[in-house]
């Protein structure tokens, strides 16, 4: 039987390492105290959420659910490289990540704070970017 050396490029789990904490506090948060999370993220006096619309708690539990099935693949990308994992993963955090962005940007009237507005803008560009980048670095064939 042989064997396939799986090795990642330099700054590739970097990158993996950074998306899974980006699903992971959220998606916690979300899934254990959706109101909590609605009130208070990113941070307490910070509510970009709440300034949204109004709370609801299926949804709420549903994004954090989301966001926790995005850390598992990650991480399982981590744990267990294969060929096309980091491709998989960066495919599946666009699709969510690049609508996530759009919303966002066209929808900045709802952050009453610019520091708040630029915040969210440049950590969801971040979730875009950081696969976009994944991709152009990880070869699909190893």
């Amino acid at each position: 039987m042989q064997t396939v050396q799986q090795t990642r490029l330099p700054g590739e789990t970097a990158g993996l390492w950074y998306l899974a904490l980006n699903f992971l506090v959220p998606g916690f948060w979300a899934l254990i105290s959706p109101q909590g999370f609605y009130q208070n993220f990113p941070l307490p006096g910070h509510p970009w959420v709440a300034a949204d619309g109004p709370y609801n708690e299926h949804l709420l539990r549903d994004f954090g659910s989301l966001q926790l099935a995005l850390a598992a693949l990650t991480l399982a990308s981590i744990f267990w490289p294969a060929q096309a994992s980091t491709r998989v993963v960066a495919i599946s955090t666009l699709i969510f990540g690049a609508p996530h962005l759009f919303y966002h940007v066209t929808h900045l009237h709802t952050f009453s704070q610019p520091a708040d507005m630029i915040a969210a803008v440049t950590l969801l560009a971040l979730q875009v970017i950081v696969p976009l980048l994944l991709l152009l670095h990880s070869p699909a064939k190893r």
